[in-house]
């Protein structure tokens, strides 16, 4: 059984094809003239694979930053050199010059096997940790980090730490054995979480900016239990749409399921809701908060009944495995909490999102967001058709909840993945065909966010390495009266790849590390 997954230095070769555009990987250009070398090739769906998300306190965590402008200048290349040495500028353009190569993106596996067989393992190892491991990844140790966060700290750029590693379960868990042995390797995983929650607190020392750190759900949890989860949400909102008032209307929104019917259809689901209300009708946010994946999943079983598979039935393991996950969650929480640090929940593929943003609205935003700044902003991927919507969604269920709502906001980056997976089930793909209208769909929900951030219902991540959209950001900003001062807004980008953008406005940088132990490349 793998506990885990090959990892960085692979998962940069394989989705750097979907970096290479106009604006992406605008750091090249800086390094490359640094070097009197050009650099143009750059990507689709320019935000990259950020392995993580970031985290946050309770209470009042929202800690005076410096003002932005819109008229900042992404023209001075020297800016995003500055304090490196000179072996760091000609790795940088070494690897950025190597990802402008088709031949070597699309045949990354193979060159990385290859590589192996005429060096051996050792050689081939040394060589990527040299380069593009090490231009990716800020460190194998808790000294790295210690020492990277403190460089970027010395030029105002404060570090969300994300502990890099993802859980490969494809092995279904026939006995109790195998479930411990499986929970154990997520506790230690979560225990890795915990610490890095600590070390971003103690270290973070640019400036008084905002903590963070970043998660990935697939890292603590089964994730066959997290497709089945998915399965389950997916189905039970189907259910809901099938029932509506209004099935055919566009707007999730403006969809209603009589109480009457569901009384007659559900008689003990929603029987709090029942007594309780003093509406006519249960609207999609209000039919999601009484089906609670965290506390009241046996609930889904009378809602899926009739619809096969033993969809909606949780073994024994399963529930004690669905146990352990919360669990884990709940340690996040009070850990985040206590340190002040605000957490990124990472958003990863659509047959996991849908349980993946049930967690974080429906459980952690609902539980830990209670102060006025969150402490767990959920990932909305602006590549998918129905961003908008779920960004929607999103808010009114935190407004529902009376919680402050936290929101990272990227383009994403499983486009391969998510196409192949749609036509081997024959249905149409769920992201948008290009880069131009995925432009205009990050920009419409990044317009919306900023005005609820603007009305006091938000705090937003702003994940992106394309200096259109930045500012775009900065414009609409300046239009709505918001500065960074509050903490309400931030810009975030991953360690290595936008630092054009990230030394010149001073924002966050999202550093993916790994433990020694933890690293087969």
């Amino acid at each position: 059984m793998s506990s885990r997954r090959p990892v960085p230095v692979v998962v940069w070769l394989q989705t750097v094809k979907h970096f290479r555009s106009d604006r992406a990987l605008a750091v090249a250009r800086a390094n490359s003239r640094c070097l009197s070398t050009r650099h143009d090739r750059l990507a689709p769906h320019d935000d990259r694979r950020s392995t993580g998300s970031v985290a946050a306190s309770s209470c009042d965590y929202r800690y005076p930053l410096p003002s932005p402008s819109p008229s900042v200048d992404f023209g001075d290349d020297r800016i995003a050199v500055r304090g490196k040495k000179t072996s760091e500028i000609l790795r940088s353009w070494f690897v950025y010059k190597l990802f402008t190569s088709d031949f070597v993106v699309d045949n990354s596996l193979k060159l990385f096997s290859l590589a192996k067989r005429l060096m051996g393992k050792r050689l081939r190892d040394r060589l990527v940790k040299a380069t593009v491991f090490g231009h990716f990844i800020g460190g194998e140790s808790e000294e790295d980090m210690v020492s990277c966060a403190k460089k970027l700290a010395s030029n105002n750029i404060s570090s969300a730490w994300n502990y890099s590693v993802e859980s490969d379960s494809s092995a279904v868990v026939k006995t109790e054995q195998e479930m411990r042995e499986k929970e154990n390797m997520f506790n230690r995983h979560n225990q890795h979480y915990l610490k890095s929650f600590e070390l971003s607190a103690k270290h973070n020392n640019a400036g008084n900016k905002t903590r963070f750190a970043a998660i990935k759900l697939t890292a603590i949890v089964d994730t066959l239990l997290l497709r089945k989860l998915n399965s389950m949400v997916t189905a039970s909102n189907q259910v809901f749409h099938s029932l509506s008032s209004s099935p055919t209307t566009e707007d999730p929104l403006g969809r209603a399921v009589s109480l009457e019917l569901l009384k007659e259809k559900f008689p003990t689901v929603f029987k709090d809701t029942y007594r309780t209300s003093k509406s006519k009708t249960l609207n999609v946010v209000e039919w999601t908060g009484n089906l609670s994946l965290a506390e009241n999943a046996s609930r889904y079983a009378e809602i899926l009944k009739g619809q096969g598979d033993n969809l909606a039935t949780l073994s024994d393991l399963e529930l004690e495995q669905l146990n352990g996950f919360v669990h884990r969650l709940r340690d996040m929480g009070e850990c985040a909490c206590s340190e002040g640090v605000r957490v990124l929940v990472d958003a990863e593929q659509t047959y996991y999102q849908e349980a993946i943003n049930h967690m974080a609205v429906h459980h952690l935003a609902r539980r830990y967001n209670t102060g006025p700044a969150p402490v767990f902003y959920n990932t909305l991927q602006t590549y998918l058709r129905k961003s908008y919507d779920d960004l929607r969604i999103h808010l009114a269920s935190t407004s529902h909840y009376g919680v402050k709502s936290g929101i990272k906001i990227v383009r994403g980056a499983y486009m391969e993945q998510e196409r192949e997976e749609a036509e081997s089930r024959g249905v149409a793909s769920p992201i948008h065909p290009d880069k131009p209208s995925t432009d205009r769909s990050y920009h419409r929900s990044l317009g919306h966010l900023l005005e609820s951030v603007r009305d006091g219902d938000a705090c937003v991540l702003i994940g992106s390495h394309n200096q259109d959209t930045i500012q775009f950001a900065l414009e609409r900003m300046r239009k709505l009266g918001l500065s960074y001062s509050d903490g309400s807004v931030t810009f975030g980008q991953v360690f290595g790849t936008g630092d054009q953008i990230t030394y010149s406005l001073g924002t966050t940088i999202i550093i993916p590390y790994l433990l020694t132990s933890e690293v087969h490349i």
